[in-house]
C-alpha cells in the first residue's frame, strides 16, 4: 500500500474537494467545507496550548502559584483532553450520524463551548491573582474542549471522490492545522500582550520575552490577550457555522441541533467528571490533589476502561457497536502505543518544554539569558517541518522501518537530554549546558514528527475507519504524563530520571513496533 503523509506538494486545498468534504446531510443540516474543519482544530488547539504561555507569565509576573502548581495546569489540561476525546468518540455511531449530520451540529456545540471557555480565561487572566483551583478547573475545562474539538473532526469524513473514511491527506491536514495552532499562539501571544487591552488588568513583569528578545524589567502586560485572541478566531469561526446552517430548513434543523447538543454535552460532562477526578486522585496535596499518587500508569489504564465501560454495556445489551470491534483489534492497541510515543511526545514536550527551561536555565542565566520564548516555538515548528522525510522514508523503506530509524534516534536523545540536565542541575552555571540540552530536545522533536508521518501508513494500511479518532485521543495523554513526570522529577532535583523514563519507553516501543511491523504478522503491509 502506498504511503500518506503530511506534505507541502500533496496536501492542496482545492475548493472543488471541500465542498462536498464534511457530513453530506439528508435533513437539512449543512455539510460544512473542510477549510473551516481544520479551523476549528487550529482554535482548539491553539487555546489549549496557551496555557504553556499563561503558566509561565504567572510565574513572571509573581502570581503566586508554585512550580508544581503551574506544570499542574499543563498535565490536568492533556488528561481533560484525552478523556473527553474518548468519550465523545467511542459512544459513537458514525453511519447513523454521519446521514443525520449530527457531527456537524457537534462540532457547532464545541465551538460554542470554546468561545465560554475564551472568554473565561480572558476573564481570568485580568485578574491575574486567583486560587490555585481556579486556575487547574479552567485548564482542564480548555483541554477538554480541546479534545472534544479533536474528536469531532476527525469523525468528520470526507465523501469527496467516493470515500468513506478519513482520506490520508486530509487526515494530515487535520493534524497539521491544529499543531500549527500550537506555534501560532507561541510566536503572536508574547507579543500581542505588549499591547493595551480596554477594561482589561494591566501587570508588571518581573520579566519575560518574545521571539525577538527579552524584556525589561517593568514592562506592563495586558495577560488577557491570551483568552481574547482566541475568543475572535472562534467568534469568527461560530458566525461562519451559524450562516452556514442558515441555508437548511430550521424545522428540521433545529431538532437535529438539540439532539446533538444533548450528545454532545453528556459525552463531554462524562469525560469531564473523569479527568477531574483523575487529576484530584493524581496531583500531590502541595498542588490541590489528594496527595494518594497512584501510579500514572495504572491511573490512566482505569480511567480508559471507565470511559470504555458505557460501550461495552450497549454491547452487552445487544446494540451494535462499531468501536467495539475496532478495540478487538491488536493492531489498534500497538499503533496507539505507538502514537502516543510520536505525537503524544511531540504534544508533551512542546507543553513542558517552556517551564523546563524556566526551572533549569533562567536563575542563573539572567539577565544575560534571552528568554523562554525566544526558543518555545522554534522546536514545534521544527517538528512539523520535518514531517515530509517521514513521507520520503515510509516510500523507501516502509512506514515500520522509518518508524524504528526514529525510535532510536528518540532512544539516543533522550539519553543526550538526560546527561545535559542532569549536569544543568549539578552546576554553579547551569546555562553552560544550555546548548547540549536545546540540541537533545531538538533532536527529539524532529525524530517524533518523522515518526508520525511514517506511522501514518501502519495506520491507513491496518486500522479501522475509527482509528484516527483513537489515536487522537491517546495521544492527548501524552501532554498529561510527560508534563506530570518532568515536574515530579524537577521538583525533587532529579530531571533525569524523567528523561531516563522516556528513553525506556521508546525502547519498549520500538520492540512492539519490531514484533508488529518490522518482522511480525503485519510486516507484508509495511514494507
Amino acid at each position: 500500500m502506498g504511503s500518506f503523509m503530511p506534505t507541502t506538494e500533496r496536501i492542496r486545498l482545492r475548493q472543488s474537494d471541500y465542498q462536498s468534504s464534511a457530513l453530506a446531510s439528508d435533513c437539512g443540516v449543512q455539510s460544512l467545507p473542510l477549510w473551516f474543519v481544520a479551523g476549528v482544530h487550529f482554535a482548539g488547539f491553539g487555546l489549549w496550548f496557551c496555557w504553556t504561555l499563561v503558566a509561565v507569565h504567572l510565574h513572571h509576573v509573581g502570581a503566586g502559584l508554585a512550580f508544581m502548581e503551574r506544570f499542574s495546569l499543563l498535565a490536568i489540561s492533556g488528561l481533560g483532553a484525552g478523556c473527553v476525546g474518548l468519550t465523545l468518540s467511542l459512544g459513537a455511531h458514525p453511519a447513523r450520524r454521519e446521514e443525520s449530520g449530527e457531527y456537524s451540529v457537534m462540532l457547532g456545540w464545541s465551538l460554542f463551548t470554546l468561545l465560554l471557555l475564551s472568554v473565561g480565561l480572558t476573564w481570568l487572566l485580568s485578574q491575574v491573582v486567583a486560587p490555585v483551583w481556579q486556575w487547574q478547573g479552567l485548564a482542564l475545562l480548555c483541554g477538554a474542549g480541546a479534545g472534544a474539538s479533536s474528536a469531532l473532526v476527525h469523525q468528520l469524513r470526507p465523501h469527496s471522490r467516493g470515500q468513506r473514511r478519513v482520506g490520508a491527506s486530509d487526515a494530515a491536514l487535520l493534524m497539521a492545522v491544529g499543531h500549527w495552532g500550537i506555534v501560532m499562539g507561541l510566536l503572536v501571544l508574547p507579543l500581542l500582550v505588549l499591547l493595551p487591552l480596554p477594561s482589561q488588568g494591566v501587570v508588571s513583569v518581573l520579566w519575560t520575552s518574545h521571539f525577538f528578545a527579552r524584556l525589561a524589567p517593568g514592562t506592563d502586560l495586558w495577560l488577557a490577550w491570551s483568552g481574547a485572541f482566541w475568543g475572535v478566531i472562534t467568534v469568527l469561526l461560530l458566525a461562519f457555522w451559524l450562516r452556514h446552517q442558515r441555508r437548511g430548513s430550521w424545522r428540521v434543523s433545529v431538532p437535529v441541533a438539540v439532539r446533538s447538543g444533548w450528545y454532545f454535552y453528556r459525552a463531554f460532562f462524562f469525560g469531564l467528571t473523569l479527568a477531574a477526578l483523575g487529576a484530584w486522585l493524581v496531583l500531590p496535596s502541595s498542588a490541590g490533589g489528594s496527595g494518594l499518587v497512584p501510579p500514572k500508569e495504572l491511573l490512566l489504564a482505569v480511567l480508559i476502561a471507565i470511559a470504555l465501560a458505557p460501550m461495552l454495556l450497549s454491547a452487552r445489551g445487544g446494540r451494535q457497536t462499531p468501536s467495539l470491534d475496532h478495540l478487538r483489534r491488536v493492531d489498534t492497541w500497538v499503533l496507539a502505543l505507538l502514537w502516543v510515543m510520536s505525537q503524544g511526545s511531540f504534544l508533551g514536550l512542546a507543553a513542558a518544554f517552556p517551564l523546563t527551561v524556566e526551572r533549569l536555565f533562567v536563575g542563573s542565566a539572567a539577565p544575560g539569558y534571552p528568554g523562554v520564548f525566544v526558543y518555545a516555538w522554534m522546536l514545534p515548528l521544527l517538528g512539523i517541518l520535518v514531517r515530509p522525510l517521514g513521507t520520503w522514508g515510509s516510500a523507501r523503506w516502509g512506514g515500520a522501518l522509518t518508524t524504528q530509524i526514529c525510535i532510536v534516534i528518540m532512544v539516543a536523545a533522550s539519553v543526550a537530554a538526560a546527561y545535559w540536565v542532569y549536569q544543568a542541575q549539578g552546576s554553579a552555571q547551569p546555562a553552560r549546558y544550555f546548548s547540549g540540552f536545546m540540541l537533545g530536545f531538538a533532536l527529539l522533536f524532529v525524530a517524533a514528527g518523522v515518526a508520525q508521518s511514517a506511522l501514518a501508513r501502519d495506520v491507513e494500511a491496518v486500522a479501522s475507519s475509527t482509528a484516527w479518532v483513537w489515536l487522537s485521543a491517546m495521544a492527548a495523554f501524552g501532554v498529561f504524563y510527560i508534563c506530570l513526570t518532568l515536574a515530579e522529577q524537577l521538583e525533587r532535583g532529579k530531571g533525569v530520571q524523567a528523561l531516563a523514563g522516556f528513553a525506556l519507553f521508546y525502547a519498549l516501543c520500538g520492540v512492539a513496533n519490531v514484533w508488529r511491523y518490522v518482522r511480525g504478522p503485519r510486516s507484508a503491509l509495511a514494507l
